[in-house]
């Protein structure tokens, strides 16, 4: 594949798996919505805590599902043999961590940067949404304490 080429599928496809974690992000808002009334009998700390727990454990359940996305257009374009080795590299590149004991050959190395790039974005939003939901919850609790 051309220089090119990657360019243009690492663009198409972060677009992709940034739209999935956009979803995750738009369903959680909406669960938050749902459940925060429900939870506002607990302690302000206690109902912090669930929501912050359960908002935390969603969006790692958002990062797998990328790095899944990853890996499945790793193993689709041949670049591994197996999906472990494919998830690997796509979770430590998302990651940034970048270990380099398993690497995408010349013609898919492209790829990896923009598996980093996104996951520079994603833990960007991630923490944008934490920090609105945990604003919220204070301004909320700010109100009822009144």
């Amino acid at each position: 594949m051309t220089f090119a080429e990657q360019i243009v599928l690492g663009f198409a496809w972060t677009c992709v798996t940034l739209a999935i974690a956009v979803g995750f992000i738009i369903i959680l808002i909406e669960f938050f919505h749902l459940i925060e009334r429900p939870l506002r009998h607990f302690p302000g700390g206690v109902r912090r805590g669930i929501l912050l727990i359960a908002s935390v454990l969603w969006m790692l359940l958002a990062m797998i599902a990328v790095v899944f996305a990853w890996a499945a257009l790793f193993q689709t374009l041949g670049a591994f043999s197996n999906l472990e080795d494919a998830f690997y590299l796509a979770m430590v590149s998302i990651t940034t961590v970048g270990f380099g004991d398993v690497v995408l050959g010349r013609e898919w190395r492209i790829l990896s940067g923009f598996t980093a790039a996104e996951g520079f974005i994603i833990f960007g939003l991630d923490t944008a949404v934490l920090f609105e939901m945990m604003r919220r919850l204070r301004n909320d609790q700010a109100m009822i304490d009144r």
